[in-house]
């Protein structure tokens, strides 16, 4: 009969979300490329007839190589991306503290290593949708400016062969101050070089060159200190600049113009101006936007003294055929991170908070105005967590948008909304549970302080909120973790320390479970003894699918081996559905500092009393790999034993469904260090035997950001779904081969 083998490589798809995070600044060419960062992990280029958008860097050794895009301590994600505007063959971007260039738009990047170091540039900084860093001369694609934060303004004349820090260039003293660039596309264009440059540095003001950018900057006289954004108008040279309050990530504040003849011009009548965008060839257009909906239009530029005036109507739907739930989320804020304007169909291009959406024309008078969503190939959605029912149906959790539900069938189309409602724009989600003895109901946690908890009878197609939440959550402890027996019976243990509750149906209240001896104790925030914060991949609380009154929940306890910490410490067990637990363990798996982090416990589905226990990660990204081993048990959490094979540091791991003719399930499990191991042959009575196969290697499917969850179809021979912070989920899928005999 035939037999199915599996081999040692696998197939990674992106599991198709879309967007989800903020798009934080970009930069277009001439011919209509665009390049844009996140505040995530990746950058994107979007070519000008393209209806997705590409990774700007792809760790396959071919694009990038892998160790230029390796996790590194001093600086994650990209800081910044630009392109050449007359040549957009020409890219340079900051990422993971390293200065890359491309000569092909993309399609290879090297590490500049005259440059050096880029220091510490992360995407997710204060001044993050303030400035361009990394600026090509427009004139010249030989010339090219960097301002990496701690390191002042750098340039090269020689396409990055040499390099010269600017000695007239103050650094920035404050951390989340940065430096801009901008250049006079109206000037000369001499010696190789566009003449007038500005350099925009937080807290010392604007500095002019009239020489190119290696010649001498002056400060401009009276110049306001606290720099966001630059533009210079192409056709008259008068520079728009605005300010922020330093310390604030989105907050602009006054919109100034400046001429060399007419000096500063406080422009009056603007809000909380973020920057402003230029039409390429009309000398009198200009808009203005603040960190929201906010667009103020000018039709006099050109002017002494510019007016604008607001434009008060505000998008109140948005069209998105390309992603259909970025139409149908809250998002009317916007979160714009930048304005661009593409001079070959005179659209505009906002990148905002949940992607990249065009502005079909740009108004100039008090019209409405519309977005049209243009995202796709954009997954920047930070990816927290993942489980998969009996069925199939795979649920996940994230920052911003809290949950997502998808089916077998659902896995190469995006989805149309989430969960679990669009009433609050903003939330960011925990872990989620199935019904024992109904897998269609599922249920969340958020973060949002008044629904926070919330389930669905229908396999997440809608939702509604559980009728009351405990008070430590209405007060502010968001996320966390939440398991589930048979409907409606709940046990949630919310982050910021906050004890366990459970309730034994929807209609009953919220109670605090009993820990038989540990009492005083596990209410009490202060001790710091169970779930840190919503932020970390933290899973200590799991519902015992093969007997649904019977709920699991670990304890740190204090780590001091006083009191407290003696009497909550281990496994705490219920056998009542969560209103007693009582200790089984009284001892932590590994240790206090390993098990107060991003650890995850995890059942073995059809093998009776069986468990797993990972500690997490150890240390920074880009550390040395620790020794920590994962752990098993096989009675039910009271004794647990160590691999001594296997990966070390695991960040995560899920169980598929097993292969041909035995009986224990399969292991996906994800290394700091050494990336995805898969095991098919797992015995407890012989793991050390036990063979674990690289597959995908530490960046599959040339993805470098960290896994964070795991989840394994129990049916589909071979499929994980696997969770990574910053780049959205994947799709995993051994390749299999089928043998006759």
């Amino acid at each position: 009969m035939p037999r199915t083998t599996l081999l040692s490589t696998a197939d990674f798809n992106p599991l198709p979300i879309g967007g989800g995070g903020w798009v934080t600044g970009g930069c277009i060419a001439d011919d209509g490329y665009v390049v844009a960062r996140t505040d995530t992990t990746n950058a994107f280029i979007k070519a000008p007839s393209a209806v997705e958008w590409t990774r700007a860097f792809v760790a396959d050794g071919t694009n990038t190589a892998t160790a230029d895009v390796a996790p590194h301590a001093a600086g994650a994600g990209c800081y910044d991306i630009g392109v050449c505007k007359t040549d957009s063959q020409k890219m340079a971007a900051i990422i993971r503290g390293n200065l890359m260039m491309s000569t092909n738009r993309g399609a290879t990047w090297t590490k500049n290593t005259a440059y050096g170091s880029a220091g510490s540039n992360g995407a997710n900084n204060n001044n993050r949708m303030h400035h361009r860093h990394v600026e090509y001369d427009p004139s010249s694609a030989a010339v090219l400016a960097v301002a990496s934060r701690g390191q002042g303004l750098r340039y090269t004349l020689d396409s990055g062969a040499t390099w010269t820090t600017h000695p007239d260039i103050p650094t920035p003293t404050t951390g989340d101050k940065g430096i801009t660039i901008a250049f006079d596309r109206s000037s000369t264009f001499s010696g190789g070089q566009t003449q007038i440059v500005y350099v925009g540095v937080e807290g010392s003001g604007i500095y002019r060159s009239t020489t190119g950018i290696s010649g001498t900057f002056a400060l401009i006289a009276s110049t306001p200190t606290t720099v966001a954004g630059l533009a210079v108008h192409e056709v008259s040279g008068k520079l728009w600049m605005s300010t922020r309050t330093a310390g604030t990530s989105e907050a602009g504040t006054q919109l100034y113009c400046w001429t060399s003849g007419g000096g500063w011009v406080t422009i009056t009548g603007l809000t909380a101006i973020k920057g402003v965008v230029c039409h390429p060839t009309d000398v009198d257009k200009v808009w203005a936007f603040n960190g929201g909906t906010g667009l103020w239009m000018c039709t006099n530029a050109s002017a002494a003294t510019p007016t604008f005036t607001q434009n008060t109507n505000t998008p109140t739907t948005k069209t998105a055929n390309d992603i259909p739930w970025l139409a149908w989320t809250n998002e009317y804020y916007l979160s714009n991170g930048d304005l661009l304007y593409d001079r070959l169909t005179n659209k505009g291009i906002l990148l905002m908070g949940i992607g990249a959406f065009e502005i079909p024309t740009m108004p100039t008078t008090n019209v409405a105005w519309s977005l049209t969503s243009i995202t796709k190939g954009i997954e920047n959605l930070v990816a927290m967590h993942v489980e998969i029912n009996p069925d199939g149906l795979i649920m996940l959790g994230a920052q911003d948008r809290p949950h997502f539900v998808r089916e077998r069938n659902q896995v190469a189309s995006y989805p149309s909304k989430h969960g679990p409602g669009r009433s609050v724009s903003i939330q960011h989600g925990g872990t989620s549970d199935y019904a024992c003895d109904d897998p269609d109901w599922i249920c969340s946690v958020g973060s949002n302080t008044s629904q926070q908890s919330y389930y669905s009878t229908d396999r997440g197609l809608t939702y509604n909120y559980f009728p009351d939440q405990p008070a430590e959550v209405v007060a502010g402890a968001l996320g966390g973790n939440i398991a589930v027996g048979n409907a409606g019976n709940c046990v949630y243990l919310p982050s910021n320390h906050v004890g366990p509750y459970y309730k034994p149906d929807i209609n009953t209240a919220w109670a605090q479970c009993q820990l038989v001896g540990a009492e005083a104790y596990s209410h009490v925030t202060a001790h710091q003894m169970w779930h840190h914060s919503y932020t970390i991949h933290r899973k200590i609380l799991i519902n015992d699918k093969n007997n649904p009154t019977h709920f699991y929940l670990y304890c740190v306890g204090k780590g001091d081996g006083g009191a407290v910490d003696l009497a909550s410490r281990g496994m705490w067990k219920s056998t009542d559905g969560g209103a007693t637990f009582n200790r089984v363990r009284t001892t932590l798996i590994s240790t206090w500092v390993l098990d107060f982090w991003n650890s995850k416990l995890k059942q073995v589905p059809g093998q009776a009393g069986h468990f797993w226990w990972t500690a997490g990660p150890v240390g920074n990204p880009g550390d040395a790999a620790a020794t920590n081993k994962m752990y098993f048990s096989t009675d039910y959490c009271v004794t647990w034993t160590a691999l001594s094979s296997g990966p070390s540091e695991c960040r995560s791991f899920a169980f598929g469904k097993a292969k041909e003719g035995a009986s224990y399930p399969t292991i996906l499990a994800a290394a700091e260090n050494d990336g995805l191991k898969f095991c098919q042959d797992f015995n407890p009575a012989s793991h050390a035997s036990a063979t674990w196969q690289s597959v995908g290697g530490l960046y599959a499917d040339g993805d470098f950001e960290y896994i964070q969850d795991i989840g394994g179809d129990p049916n589909l021979y071979g499929r994980f779904v696997i969770a990574r912070e910053g780049e959205g989920w994947q799709i995993m899928e051994m390749k299999k081969t089928v043998t006759l005999s």
